[in-house]
Formats: C-alpha cells, structure tokens, sequence
C-alpha cells in the first residue's frame, strides 16, 4: 500500500491555505468486496463513521484483466484515520478468509459478522459499548425510510449503531442494537434518541380521534 499526498480544499478553512489530503490505496480480494460493503452500505458506512476517512472502491470493469484484485482508496486529513480504515478491511479480509478455509476443510463455527468486526475493533480501541434491547416488531421504526433515521441518530450523536440482520436467537421478539462510541455521553445520547423514537410509537397509539359529536357521552 502506498500513502500518497495531495492538496485538496474540502471548505473547512475558505480563507486559509489548502488543507491536505492523504491517500493510500490497498488491493482487496474481488470477492470479498461485497462483504466489506455489506447490506445496503452498511459496513462500509460503519467503518468511515468510526474511521472518519473516506473509501472510494473501483469497480469491476475498471479491473486490469486476470487480476483478481479489486482496489479501494482510503482518503483523509490524518493518518491515524487512514490506518484505522485500513486495519478495520484488512482484519474484515482476514477473518473472512479464516472462516472461509476452515468451511472448505469441514471444520464449523460461526460465520465472523462484519458488523460483529466493527464493534470489537471499537471495543478494543477503548470505545463504550452500550446495549439496547429494541422489540424486533420496532425496528424498521429505529431505521426509517431509507435508513433516515438511523443516519440521524448516528449524525447526531456521533455514535456508530450496529443492528443485526435477525432477531436474537434466545429471544426472537428482542432485536439487541449495540452502540459504540470514544465518550460516554455520545453512546448515552444514541441510547436516548432510540428510546425516544419508540416511546413516539406508544404516544401515537395513545391519540385517539373522537368525532365532535360524541365528545362528552
């Protein structure tokens, strides 16, 4: 992988010097691109919100034919940022292909999650890890149209929420949503925003609309 430097103006200071860009670009298996992607964008998502650098990957038809390589950019003003990104794919790749060698030689254990990734390496980095307990019925209110709620939460709070694919398996009314985030309070507020959203779901079952001409019978 090589770091590449540029200059680039991303608006943060229109009055001062050019704010400098760093890049690296690393080669990823093609098959695993989806994986690091992830349903709907989502661990791609989770990993620049986590990272805070920028991935860029090239497409399939931009492969030079009989490679098998696909190749991402990571861009950022740091370079810590490009060395969480690239630590987060590279142990993404790692673990994949683990489960995927041991499959082909009979061997069984649980398929490593990307999302399952993300929170330990937030986890070890020394993020808070909170937990909450959503009912599965509820959680398409959490994600809104579009995935507009859950980018809001995350937005706003900073945090990075994690919801699985399916309901927990000792508990299939109960979907647990993980939040990591460096601070407490950013986590706390990620917490709320959920709870808040499905207490606005009870609070709208509790309007009911009476016609004026039965108020007071």
């Amino acid at each position: 992988a090589n770091l590449i430097n540029c200059t680039a103006d991303v608006g943060t200071n229109p009055y001062g010097p050019p704010i400098q860009m760093l890049e690296e670009k690393i080669g990823v298996p093609n098959g695993l691109v989806g994986y690091i992607i992830g349903r709907k964008g989502e661990s791609i998502l989770s990993i620049q919100s986590f990272t805070g650098a920028k991935m860029t990957i090239q497409s399939e038809t931009e492969m030079i034919p009989g490679t098998t390589q696909r190749e991402i950019t990571i861009s950022a003003t740091r370079k810590e940022a490009i060395d969480a990104c690239r630590s987060m794919i590279e142990q993404m790749v790692h673990d994949r292909m683990q489960f995927t060698n041991r499959s082909q030689k009979g061997e069984h254990f649980n398929d490593p999650s990307s999302k399952d990734v993300i929170i330990q390496q937030a986890v070890d980095a020394g993020h808070v890890l909170l937990k909450v307990a959503v009912p599965n019925k509820d959680v398409g209110l959490i994600i809104g149209r579009g995935g507009s709620n859950i980018k809001l939460i995350q937005n706003r709070s900073t945090a990075n929420v994690q919801i699985p694919q399916a309901a927990d398996i000792d508990n299939p009314e109960i979907r647990t949503i993980s939040i990591t985030h460096p601070h407490a309070e950013g986590a706390q507020l990620a917490k709320k925003m959920i709870e808040d959203t499905l207490k606005s779901k009870e609070n709208i079952k509790l309007q009911v609309d009476i016609p004026d001409k039965d108020i007071g019978l």
